[in-house]
């Protein structure tokens, strides 16, 4: 989550932070809400196939994170949101083991949408692969993108960076990443920070050594692209770029927890243009 928790490398071509601050990302609130108001406006109003028995979504959510943060979106749009954090306990390869966690209780249904955070982008090709009896769609929210073929595999830099985060051979909990008062103006609510303080695992430093091979093919698949905040518009550029239906918000990188009705619109009139 957050940080871009994987860059992406196949077949020699990778995409790589400019800065630190687009290698760690947390996306603060923008500064102004009109177009981050309007654009959800937009959302509602063009949303079609919105209700629970047509859509059933499946949240995934960031490696470094746990379920709470997707909680209030599938409150409002129904749906499961399972926990992945014992994937932290998994022998190796880890990811294989985030992957079986999405998938344990198998696909919602027919019409299932996967909807994935930040770093949670690396793996729903993969969970997608696996749910191939009536899935229907992938829906990267403020989430990185794996590559349309090959692997997605951590960037040098940023393996260097993170080890400046570790305690032993394990990250620190993502929210003591950032200077003071970061956290706090993302979640201002003490109840939201004190959850997402609580669920955070502690993730092995050697998840950022593995590769997550993509499934062939897998970017044919219906797929769009919901941006929460500015530090992931070279993601917003990449998906449009790849003709996917996109909505970008101007709001934070833990905005379906700050605003969630927004969120689920948008999620909602995404389902519709795919």
């Amino acid at each position: 989550m957050g940080p871009a928790w994987f860059n992406t490398q196949v077949v020699g071509r990778r995409w790589a932070p400019h800065n630190t601050f687009s290698l760690f990302r947390c996306g603060l609130p923008a500064s102004g809400s009109e177009i981050g108001a309007g654009a959800a406006g937009q959302a509602r109003r063009a949303g079609r196939c919105v209700t629970v028995g047509c859509v059933r979504y499946l949240f995934v959510h960031s490696p470094l994170l746990g379920p709470g943060s997707w909680r209030a979106v599938a409150d409002r749009l129904g749906g499961s949101v399972p926990d992945l954090r014992a994937f932290v306990d998994a022998e190796p390869p880890r990811w294989r083991a985030f992957v079986d966690l999405a998938v344990a209780d198998g696909s919602p249904g027919e019409g299932c949408v996967v909807v994935g955070h930040s770093g949670a982008g690396a793996f729903l090709p993969a969970i997608a692969d696996r749910l191939s009896q009536g899935f229907a769609a992938i829906v990267f929210v403020d989430a990185v993108l794996p590559p349309t073929e090959g692997g997605f595999s951590t960037d040098p830099s940023m393996r260097r960076a993170l080890e400046e985060r570790t305690e032993g051979f394990l990250l620190r909990p993502w929210t003591t990443w950032w200077d003071s008062g970061v956290v706090e103006r993302i979640l201002p609510d003490q109840e939201l920070r004190s959850l997402i303080e609580e669920e955070q695992p502690m993730v092995p430093i050697s998840v950022y050594d593995e590769v997550i091979p993509v499934p062939d093919r897998w970017s044919q698949l219906a797929c769009a692209y919901l941006r929460l905040s500015s530090a992931y518009d070279d993601e917003l550029s990449e998906a449009r770029a790849r003709g996917w239906p996109a909505i970008a918000l101007q709001r934070s990188h833990l905005a379906m927890m700050t605003h969630s009705d927004d969120v689920a619109a948008a999620i909602q009139a995404l389902c519709g243009r795919i």
